[in-house]
């Protein structure tokens, strides 16, 4: 003789109903235990024991009344599982914050195994998340410390130390590619001919002079900007060898 017992009395009785002639003649209709005879067909006391864990996990999940729509049921193979268990498992996944329940569903498992599948699933939903920000964060402030660098670079050749300090311990320049950052602009072409303590006087005067530059055109640059804000045309400088000087200017 075998014996399933249920959690509630209703859930038994179903079984009852489901399999009169598989019972056993002393089964007591009264108790959430069903009682089946020795020769009861082993598929029809499986089913019984399906449906009891079935019932003890909508209990446990806390909500057994979600609806399993009718595309998700279209992805369920009901000859390895029951609606109810299948709705008690979409209840706890959804409680654990895990929507595409589906993708995690196993039949062969029982209600209360699967707590453990959604919550490694709502974990690594999580840890996705926690990555992908800080994949964007690093984006954004690489992108950002570029666009500083090339900034730098511009003002670096117009002779701004701080510039070019900036180079060497925010981007990585060496002293040598600055150097040549330094060589390529405009200077005295007689530099080189200098003796030493001469040619480093002289040098520094040319910084001083490149640095007065490139204040000359971020001054006519703000000039000009605030003279387009109020509809009037841009100033050309002579200073600046009759050059139109704007915002844009300043970053090529």
């Amino acid at each position: 003789m075998s014996t399933v017992e249920f959690p509630t009395k209703s859930g038994a009785d179903l079984i009852r109903l489901q399999y009169p002639d598989a019972l056993c003649p002393d089964d007591d209709k009264r108790l959430k235990t069903v009682r089946f005879r020795s020769d009861a067909p082993e598929s029809v006391v499986e089913a019984a024991e399906l449906a009891a864990e079935d019932e003890r996990g909508e209990h446990a999940a806390g909500s057994g009344q979600v609806t399993v729509t009718e595309p998700e049921r279209d992805h369920i193979d009901f000859t390895e599982t029951t609606v109810p268990h299948a709705r008690a498992v979409k209840a706890l996944a959804l409680d654990r914050g895990v929507s595409n329940w589906l993708d995690y569903y196993n039949t062969t498992l029982t209600v209360d195994e699967h707590r453990d599948v959604y919550e490694r699933a709502d974990g690594d939903k999580r840890l996705d998340a926690d990555r992908s920000a800080v994949e964007k964060a690093g984006k954004a402030a690489r992108h950002a410390e570029g666009e500083q660098c090339d900034h730098a670079e511009g003002h670096c050749m117009h002779g701004d130390p701080e510039a070019c300090e900036f180079l060497t311990d925010r981007c990585g320049f060496s002293d040598d590619q600055v150097n040549k950052i330094l060589d390529d602009t405009e200077g005295d072409p007689s530099t080189g001919d200098l003796p030493g303590p001469v040619y480093q006087g002289l040098s520094s005067q040319w910084t001083k002079y490149k640095a007065g530059l490139a204040q000359a055109r971020e001054a006519a640059a703000a000039i000009n900007e605030i003279r387009d804000q109020y509809g009037q045309d841009p100033l050309e400088f002579d200073e600046l060898g009759g050059e139109v000087v704007t915002k844009a200017d300043l970053n090529t």
